[in-house]
């Protein structure tokens, strides 16, 4: 959706940016390893502890960090294409070997499984909030499994309006929305790719940079420079996680035993998106194809179209092997094969790993 304007799909284990690299320095795996980590880290102590030493809201605690947990972890399996997931205990680090892909979204559908009970468990507004967090975290998680039985479960348990969002503030750059800082009316770092330009899509709003002789380019490549105007600050929330994606996976697995119901969920998006009702086959892969298709306009910068890419193993431009502006060839192009690799900085640090 955003492209950077030196995107090659090149990922090596060696590099940095993808796999230390702090928030700040739009990292992922250093991010994602600390936040699962931290929750962990806190869920077990919270459970060794007593309401006496921490007060009536333990267990909601609990609840909200296995379901940070769990996040954490379904975010690594969507991205990569294997992890290891080790814990600290005090100053001590339990090493854990590398696992596959699979086996890091069936350990998120523990955790989040743990965060549902507990948050039922605690009930209120609160509770509730949580346990739907977490569904729309397992669902996706059964989603990349293939398993659209007990992920229809969980996203039709989910009210279509729920709405979870991260927060964010301008006040330090740690806390600030990164998408809007990478693409924004004044400055863009990473320019909205060329398929999203001209959707004419209100769930999509996106802008041209002009300058007094015309489209703004980058200085280096002379890449036309378009800019997300979803996000409209650095204080901007984001949503994680959506009743509405929830909506988008029922009607993916109805499109073969109930389309009706499938296509009256798809002109629900349309309409939204003011392109009228759908009036395609309705065999199950067309339905597909339009169901991906709202997914990107839907769901358009709120962390979930790599995940598409991969479950769905589209094809991305420019094609593998065509030449990049920077005179260098372009990675692969379809989704299993841009699964990132675990990082060096795991292997070669962890015991636990061989190599």
């Amino acid at each position: 959706a955003l492209k950077s304007i030196s995107d090659q799909r090149m990922v090596l284990a060696n590099q940095t940016f993808y796999s230390t690299n702090s928030c700040t320095g739009i990292g992922i795996y250093t991010p994602l390893q600390t936040a699962r980590v931290s929750a962990n880290n806190v869920r077990r102590l919270l459970v060794g502890w007593t309401d006496v030493r921490v007060g009536p809201l333990r267990m909601q605690h609990i609840a909200r960090v296995a379901a940070y947990e769990g996040w954490s972890t379904l975010l690594l399996g969507e991205a990569f294409q294997e992890s290891a997931l080790s814990t600290v205990n005090g100053e001590q680090v339990n090493y854990a070997p590398r696992i596959s892909r699979d086996q890091v979204l069936q350990e998120a559908i523990t955790q989040l499984s743990l965060a549902i009970t507990t948050a039922q468990a605690v009930g209120g507004i609160v509770g509730d909030s949580i346990v739907n967090f977490a569904r729309i975290g397992r669902a996706r998680a059964y989603h990349n499994l293939d398993d659209l039985t007990n992920a229809r479960a969980d996203a039709a348990a989910v009210p279509a309006a729920f709405v979870w969002s991260a927060t964010a503030s301008d006040v330090t750059a740690r806390r600030s929305n990164r998408v809007y800082d990478q693409s924004n009316a004044t400055s863009v770092s990473a320019t909205v790719g060329p398929r999203y330009r001209t959707l004419n899509d209100p769930r999509v709003p996106v802008q041209p940079l002009l300058t007094a002789g015309g489209a703004q380019r980058s200085n280096a490549l002379g890449v036309q420079l378009w800019a997300q105007r979803k996000y409209l600050t650095a204080a901007s929330s984001m949503p994680i996680a959506q009743g509405a994606e929830m909506q988008l996976l029922i009607a993916e697995a109805d499109r073969s035993t109930n389309s009706t119901n499938a296509v009256n969920i798809i002109n629900t998006f349309r309409a939204a998106g003011n392109q009228g009702n759908y009036a395609g086959a309705t065999d199950a892969a067309s339905l597909l194809t339009e169901i991906i298709d709202q997914r990107r306009r839907a769901l358009w910068l709120t962390g979930t179209h790599f995940g598409d890419i991969v479950r769905y193993n589209l094809t991305v431009t420019p094609a593998a092997g065509a030449s990049a502006p920077w005179n260098q060839d372009y990675g692969p192009d379809t989704g299993t094969q841009l699964l990132l690799p675990l990082p060096e900085v795991e292997t070669r640090n962890n015991p636990a790993i061989s190599g």
